[in-house]
């Protein structure tokens, strides 16, 4: 139930968005006026949390219906559910499903346990190896369950490490968990948001890591070296008798899981031969998990249908404030003289950054990213950008959603690990405020290189 304080947001978030949208004249159509107003109010409710982030996707499609439908013709509301049945739903369902299969197995454990195994008891070559099994793993995991997982993993390891060790173990599944999953399409909503509005411009799934792996992967190696240097390990040795070795046969079930992940992402990434839309190929451990049993309907029952939800909706508006022309007027808003089309991204990627470490990434991207579509057209339609600068700021912008590790709340991965009690506010905020400065940066740089290769 709805707490008086939430109430309050949700009625000031409300009077003030009708203000905003109704009050002064602009020289907008009373469909763009209304688009602008469930832009505000959807707005106001991700920022203050009044109420549930899905629920405010919901109330963007119902607000759609009502007030862009049109009154003689009931069939054009249609048009405001069409984005449940995107493509890339389904691609992120497929991701979800892997997910739920592989932890359900324990394959997932037991890939963790074994390669933990095989580093030895240097401290170092542990928290190295921590990073980068959280780092691969949330490129396909979402980075709450790859969060989860690997504490449950790592727990019997921290009770006897020293303090700085116990802080570089949870800071690199920290680390792994939220810059991991800007490597792939699946690996985090905003991406997925990306994806979707860019339609056919979007890059492929190979195209995609292309773009956005070699930057994730210098970052976190960047501050795997941050973790060298402020939390010295001074030579300590770990013991890995203490993990858990629960999940140690490699059952038929692994077997079969592992078998379908590999197919399907070998598929993914060789899509430029077979031409089978990722979407499509997504359908493979869909169909795979539940016709063999893998998955009940509990384990579907189990599946983040939430974040769809948020995709969904997000996508939704996009689509409206496209529809209505109520981009074209954000985008005459949003320009800028003398600024070329790099620093307007990179002013971007700063924006989503901050916004995501006080709400949920997923919404600041369902936000900004319709904001940036609208002030890159602007910018095309008047010969000062191009299509690809349209790409790469799209991307940018949702990779920097990512770099949000400065506080407890800025992610679900940093409230978990924080829970522990090994961390401090002080340890997120230096290494989340040194990520902000610099990682946007390397996004630019590595887009500008990447347009010349």
């Amino acid at each position: 139930m709805i707490t008086k304080t939430n109430l309050i947001k949700l009625i000031l978030s409300l009077v003030i968005s009708l203000l905003i949208a109704y009050i002064p004249n602009y020289p907008l159509s009373i469909e763009a006026t209304h688009t602008l107003f469930i832009l505000v109010l959807a707005t106001f409710l991700w920022i203050s949390e009044a109420v549930q982030s899905f629920a405010v996707s919901f109330l963007i499609i119902f607000l759609e219906i009502i007030l862009l439908g049109s009154s003689e013709n009931w069939q054009s509301w249609k048009i405001y559910l069409q984005p449940w049945a995107e493509s890339i739903i389904f691609l992120f369902l497929g991701g979800f499903i892997i997910a739920e299969a592989s932890t359900k197995t324990g394959l997932d454990k037991y890939i963790a346990n074994r390669v933990l195994k095989f580093v030895g008891e240097d401290l170092n070559n542990v928290v190295s190896a921590i990073l980068f099994l959280t780092f691969v793993m949330s490129m396909f995991v979402s980075n709450t369950a790859t969060a989860v997982i690997m504490l449950t993993i790592i727990s019997p390891i921290l009770i006897s490490v020293s303090s700085n060790g116990a802080k570089s173990l949870v800071l690199a599944i920290l680390i792994g968990a939220n810059i991991g999953g800007i490597g792939t399409i699946i690996g985090t909503p905003p991406n997925a948001i990306a994806i979707g509005i860019l339609g056919d411009k979007a890059p492929s799934f190979l195209e995609w890591m292309y773009i956005a792996l070699p930057p994730a992967i210098i970052i976190a190696i960047l501050l795997r070296i941050y973790l060298l240097f402020v939390y010295p390990s001074n030579g300590e040795k770990v013991s890995l008798s203490a993990l858990n070795n629960n999940n140690e046969t490699f059952s038929r079930e692994k077997i079969y899981v592992t078998a379908i992940f590999f197919i399907t992402v070998i598929l993914w990434l060789t899509g430029s031969i077979h031409h089978m839309p990722t979407s499509v190929i997504a359908f493979i451990p869909i169909v795979a998990f539940t016709i063999m049993g893998i998955l009940s309907g509990k384990d579907i029952n189990n599946l983040r249908w939430d974040i769809i939800i948020l995709l969904v909706g997000g996508l939704s508006l996009g689509f409206a404030i496209s529809h209505t022309g109520l981009d074209k007027w954000i985008g005459k808003i949003l320009e800028i003289d003398n600024i070329s089309a790099t620093a307007k991204i990179l002013i971007a990627i700063y924006t989503v950054a901050i916004i995501s470490n006080f709400m949920s990434n997923t919404s600041a991207s369902n936000i900004i990213l319709p904001l940036v579509v609208a002030s890159t057209s602007s910018a095309i339609a008047n010969g000062t950008a191009n299509i690809t600068d349209l790409e790469y700021s799209v991307i940018a912008v949702a990779i920097g959603a990512s770099f949000a590790m400065a506080l407890p709340i800025s992610t679900p991965p940093n409230a978990i690990l924080f829970g522990t009690g090994k961390i401090e506010t002080k340890d997120l905020l230096k290494m989340g405020i040194l990520t902000l400065i610099f990682a946007p940066l390397l996004i630019i740089i590595w887009l500008e290189i990447y347009k010349i290769i």
